[in-house]
Formats: C-alpha cells, sequence, structure tokens
C-alpha cells in the first residue's frame, strides 16, 4: 500500500488551521452494505462494526481499495491491519524500554560521579575519622534531590529500591553528619574542603563539659554506624546495577568497603571493614 505519511498542503491559503484535521477514516474490511465491495461474508451485521472487521485508512486509500477489491480482498487487508498493529506495540515497547534504560543509566552515572563511587576506598578512609569531603556533601544533595524527582518506570523493582534505599541513608547520614559540623577550608581555593566535627565547646572551660563529651560520643559512633549501613547499601546496589543493567559496573573496584589506613576503629592498626548487615542506630 503507498506511503501516506506526507506533509499536508492547504492549497490556496496559507493560514494554519485553528483546529486538528482528522484524514483517517474507519473503514469496514468485509463490507456493512450489500452495495459495498467485500460484502460476501458470514460476518452478522453487529459482527461488521465490531474492531476486528475495521481498519483505519486515509481517504485516498479508502477509495482505493473499494474500487479494486479484487487486488485488495479481505484476507490481504487483515494481513495489512495485524502487520501494522504488531510494528505499533514493537515500536512502542522499543521506545518504553529505552526510556527506562535511559531514567537508570541517568541515576547510575549520577551516583558514581557525586558520591564518589570511583574514589570510595579515599572517601571512606577519610570519613571514619569524621572527615567529610565538601564534594560528597554537595553530590549527595543532588543525588538526592533527582532520586525525589524521578518518575521511576516500575520496569525493574529491585534496582528501584536498591537506589531508592542508598539515596535515603546517604542522605540520613549526611543530616546526622552536618548537624555537628563545621567546614574546614582547602589549603587554596581550588581544593575543596571537609566539613568536621565542630568542637568549639572545647574552646573554654566549662561545668557541663562532660555532657558535651557524652553527645559528641554518642554523634561519633551514629556517624559510623550509618557509615557503615552505607557500605552494606552500596554493595547490594551495585550487585543490582549489575544484575540488571550492566555487568561490568564499578566490576574493578569489587566490594565496597571501610578503608580504616590510620587504624582509627583498630588501636591504630590499618584495617579493612566489609559490613554485610545492617546496624540498628542507637538513637
Amino acid at each position: 500500500m503507498p506511503d501516506c505519511r506526507k506533509e499536508l498542503v492547504l492549497k490556496g491559503s496559507t493560514k494554519v488551521p485553528s483546529q486538528n484535521v482528522v484524514i483517517g477514516e474507519n473503514c469496514h474490511i468485509v463490507a456493512k452494505n450489500k452495495k459495498e465491495a467485500r460484502w460476501d461474508s458470514i460476518l452478522t451485521p453487529a459482527e461488521r462494526d465490531r474492531y476486528p472487521n475495521l481498519i483505519l485508512l486515509c481517504r485516498n486509500h479508502h477509495k482505493i481499495i473499494d474500487q479494486d477489491p479484487s487486488e485488495w480482498p479481505i484476507e490481504k487487508l487483515h494481513q495489512i491491519k495485524s502487520e501494522h498493529e504488531l510494528w505499533v506495540e514493537t515500536k512502542f515497547a522499543d521506545s518504553s524500554e529505552k526510556i527506562s534504560n535511559q531514567i537508570y543509566s541517568d541515576l547510575i552515572n549520577l551516583a558514581t560521579e557525586s558520591l564518589l563511587l570511583s574514589h570510595w576506598d579515599w572517601f571512606s578512609d577519610h570519613a571514619v575519622r569524621f572527615l567529610l569531603s565538601e564534594e560528597f556533601v554537595d553530590g549527595a544533595d543532588r543525588f538526592w534531590l533527582k532520586v525525589q524527582k524521578t518518575v521511576w518506570p516500575k520496569e525493574i523493582p529491585e534496582l528501584e529500591a536498591a537506589i531508592t534505599n542508598l539515596c535515603d541513608r546517604i542522605s540520613q547520614y549526611v543530616k546526622i553528619f552536618m548537624d555537628k559540623a563545621t567546614l574546614r577550608p582547602g589549603k587554596t581555593n581550588e581544593n575543596d574542603g571537609f566539613w568536621v566535627e565542630d568542637k568549639w565547646w572545647k574552646a573554654q572551660w566549662r561545668h557541663d563539659y562532660h555532657c558535651y563529651v557524652d553527645k559528641s560520643t554518642q554523634w561519633q559512633k551514629a556517624c559510623t554506624a550509618m557509615l557503615f549501613n552505607i557500605v552494606v547499601a552500596l554493595n547490594e546496589y551495585a550487585e543490582s546495577v549489575r544484575k540488571h543493567l550492566k555487568p561490568s559496573y564499578l566490576v574493578y573496584q569489587g566490594k565496597f568497603v571501610i578503608n580504616d589506613s590510620m587504624g582509627v576503629m583498630s588501636e591504630m592498626r590499618p584495617s579493612i571493614y566489609i559490613p554485610e548487615e545492617y546496624t540498628e542506630i542507637e538513637k
């Protein structure tokens, strides 16, 4: 059948139509009336008006096939309709899959860049000493905002849950950390600084000094526990990405760990921790 997808030209007029113009017609494959083409069939009058017997054509091709029924028999029209419906379904499925993959890919790329995942050992080595990179804090905010605004395709629920879980745990960690932090600028204007615990209360003698020590200790324990939980969430997230979308994702990174090169948690002995379960945070 010739292609009808041509630009509509309104001869004698340069004006743009003020309303949509319908150029398609719902046509009967088996004719509805005796004097029309392709009448001979066992279909009842009611069945001739149902969707299986209808085909959408432009006005020109409606006329062409009705004037030459031998060239356009019932079987051929059904075949054309079926092939076109299959083509439409395939195109929409491909488009939907591409959109879904793009949404997931955008989030994964943002997480990788904003959360410094390619430099996680360096990041965790500082974080375990309560030094939070300014770049990481800004990136965590970007990642959180992106996840909140995302309209999920719901094509890969496991991956969506892993991304959301990671986002929530990163957000909680940053929020708690920043509650008692102050910015220590970098050595030059080009270098990012680090957020560190604000120990202003140490500057002078206080009768309630021990209360601040207790609060500091609790804050450090909470930050450490949340950092360990983030590593569990990161490994679940990376595994889900490799399973559903990209098998090579950060494959050389291997498992995410807590790198404690100065032995902050092990009496000055360099250590590596690989938490596998979430820890309940003391409130």
